[in-house]
C-alpha cells in the first residue's frame, strides 16, 4: 500500500465486550480496505486444570465457560474418553445429544431477541417504513416482543434441567456415560416441554404457523413468498424480523469466501467410521468436515491436534492453510453436504453467499431442526439398557471435538502419571475472529464494506453479531497514521 494512500486512510477501532478489537482501515471513499481483528485469547484455564485428577476436568470446564458450559463439559468428557479408549452406551449418547441441542436452542433463541431484533431497531434505520413497528416490538428491553422472546429460551433450558440438572454446571457428561440418570417422569417432562415449546412459542410467537410448514421451505423464492404472506399480519415475529433484515440490506453485508468447518455436534451413532459425518449422527471418531463450495474434506484428527498445539506459538488458527467459519451456518451447510436436495441454507448460500442474512437464517432454521431431532432421540431411549460403562484411567492424550452454540469446539488433554499434564482449548470465537493473517472470516466479511456514515457504524455491529462474536460494539474512530481519536461511539 502506497504512502499516499496511507495518508488518506482512517482506522476505526471496534472493541466488542472488551475481548474483541477490530481495526478498520478505510480509504478516502469510506471503503474498508483492510480489517484486522485481535481477540484476547489466553489459556488461563491451564493453571486451573493442570495437575488435577482428569475426572474432575469436565465439571471444572463447565464452570469456567458458563455461557456454553454444557458443550465444554461434553468436549472435556470426550477428550478423556478418547485418551482412555472408552465406550459410551447408546442411552448416554442420546441424552448428551438432547442436552447439547437444548443448550444450542436456548442460545439461539436469546440471540434472536437480544442481538438480531434490537439491531433492526437501530436509529440509523429510523427513516424506513417499518421502523416504528420494528422499534415498538424488538427494541431491547422495551419492545413488546422482547420479553416473550426471552421467555422462549426457558423451555429448552427446562429440557436440559429435566435430564441433567441445573444448567450449565450440572454434573452430567462423565467418562463412559452420564452422571444423572433420568426416570420415566423426567423423560415424560421433556416430552411435555417440547410440545409446549413448539405450540406456545415456536408456532405461537416466532412463526405464527406450523414448524412443518416452515421446514418445507426449500428455496429462497419460497422463503420470500412466506415472508410476504406472513407479513400481511403483525403476529409472526420471524416474518417481521426477516422482512426488516431484507429491507435493511442484510443480504449485502458480511459475505466472505472462507470455507466452513464443523466437527459434528451430536454423536449418537455407534459406528466407528462413517464416510461423511452428518451433523445429526456423526461419531466422535470422525474429526470434522471442511466445506468449500461443493468440495467436502474430512479432516484428520492429527490436523486438528496440530492446529490446537500451534496456539502456543502463534495465532494462526486455520485448517489446511485456510481460515474457516464455524457456527450455525457451518452446521446447516454440513446438512447440505450430505442432503443437497431441498436444503434451504445451501440454496441461500449458493444464491447470495455467506452473508449476514444467511447466517441469521441458519441460526433460526437450526432451532426447528434440533427441536425435531430431540423428539427423535427421545423416542430411541430404552430405560432397560445401560446408561454407563466402566472406564479405565491411563496416561496418554485425548482430543474432544464437538459443537458449542457458537461453533466448533476442541479440547486437547495430556495425562501423565494419572494427572493432567497439559490442557488446551480451541474455542469457536477464535476460529471466526482471528487467523493472525488478516483474512479470518470476520475480517474477510468486513473487507470492502462501505461506511455510509462515520458517525454510525451499525453495519460493523450487524456483521459482528451475525457471527455471534459479541452482542455490543464499542467503536473508536482514529485518524491514521497519527492515531488521534476523533470519535467514540457505541453500536
Amino acid at each position: 500500500m502506497s504512502e499516499a494512500l496511507l495518508e488518506n486512510i482512517v482506522a476505526k477501532r471496534v472493541v466488542l465486550e472488551k475481548e474483541l478489537g477490530i481495526d478498520l482501515y478505510i480509504d478516502r471513499n469510506d471503503i474498508v480496505q483492510r480489517a484486522s481483528c485481535s481477540v484476547t485469547h489466553h489459556q488461563g484455564e491451564r493453571g486451573i486444570l493442570v495437575g488435577r485428577n482428569p475426572r474432575e476436568i469436565p465439571y471444572v470446564a463447565s464452570h469456567l465457560f458458563g455461557y456454553s458450559g454444557g458443550s465444554h463439559q461434553q468436549a472435556a468428557t470426550m477428550a478423556l474418553e478418547h485418551a482412555w479408549g472408552a465406550k459410551v452406551p447408546k442411552n448416554a449418547r442420546l441424552l448428551r445429544a438432547i442436552g447439547q441441542a437444548a443448550e444450542i436452542i436456548q442460545s439461539s433463541v436469546r440471540w434472536i431477541y437480544t442481538a438480531f431484533g434490537p439491531g433492526l431497531a437501530h436509529p440509523a434505520f429510523s427513516g424506513l417504513q417499518d421502523s416504528e413497528y420494528i422499534r415498538d416490538h424488538f427494541l431491547a428491553f422495551k419492545g413488546t416482543s422482547f420479553r416473550r422472546g426471552i421467555l422462549g429460551a426457558t423451555f429448552p433450558m427446562s429440557v436440559y434441567a429435566a435430564i441433567a440438572g441445573q444448567w450449565p454446571q450440572a454434573r452430567f457428561a462423565c467418562p463412559g456415560g452420564i452422571g444423572t440418570i433420568p426416570d420415566a417422569a423426567a423423560l415424560a417432562r421433556v416430552s411435555g416441554l417440547l410440545s409446549r415449546f413448539r405450540t406456545e412459542w415456536l408456532e405461537g410467537v416466532l412463526l405464527h404457523t406450523s414448524v412443518d410448514e416452515f421446514l418445507d421451505i426449500r428455496t429462497s423464492d419460497q422463503l420470500f413468498n412466506w415472508i410476504d404472506s406472513a407479513g400481511t399480519h403483525p403476529k409472526s415475529d420471524l416474518a417481521a424480523m426477516l422482512s426488516g433484515a431484507l429491507e435493511r440490506g442484510y443480504l449485502n453485508l458480511g459475505d466472505h469466501s472462507a470455507p466452513t468447518l464443523t466437527y459434528g455436534a451430536f454423536h449418537v451413532s455407534d459406528q466407528e467410521e462413517e464416510s461423511i459425518p452428518e451433523l445429526l449422527s456423526s461419531h466422535s471418531s470422525i474429526p470434522g468436515l471442511c466445506i468449500n463450495g461443493s468440495s467436502v474434506d474430512v479432516l484428520s484428527r492429527a490436523s486438528v491436534r496440530s492446529c490446537i498445539e500451534s496456539l502456543g506459538q502463534s495465532h494462526q488458527t486455520w485448517y489446511q492453510g485456510q481460515p474457516t467459519e464455524v457456527g450455525p451456518l457451518a452446521r446447516m451447510l454440513s446438512l447440505h453436504a450430505v442432503r443437497p436436495e431441498g436444503n434451504l441454507i445451501g440454496h441461500m448460500v449458493s444464491w447470495s453467499g455467506k452473508n449476514a442474512f444467511a447466517r441469521i437464517l441458519a441460526r433460526i432454521r437450526e432451532i426447528m431442526v434440533l427441536e425435531n431431532r430431540i423428539r427423535f432421540w427421545l423416542a430411541q431411549i430404552d430405560p432397560d439398557e445401560p446408561w454407563n460403562l466402566p472406564v479405565e484411567d491411563r496416561d496418554g492424550w485425548g482430543l474432544g471435538l464437538t459443537e458449542a452454540p457458537r461453533g466448533a469446539l476442541a479440547h486437547l488433554v495430556r495425562i501423565r502419571d494419572g494427572k493432567v499434564a497439559d490442557y488446551q482449548i480451541l474455542p469457536p470465537t477464535l476460529l471466526n475472529v482471528s487467523s493472525g493473517s488478516g483474512d479470518s472470516p470476520i475480517e474477510s466479511a468486513l473487507s470492502q464494506l462501505e461506511i455510509p456514515n462515520r458517525n454510525s457504524l451499525h453495519e460493523v455491529g450487524i456483521i459482528a453479531r451475525s457471527f455471534d462474536a459479541s452482542v455490543s460494539c464499542k467503536v473508536r474512530l482514529l485518524k491514521h497514521p497519527s492515531g488521534k481519536v476523533i470519535l467514540t461511539s457505541d453500536e
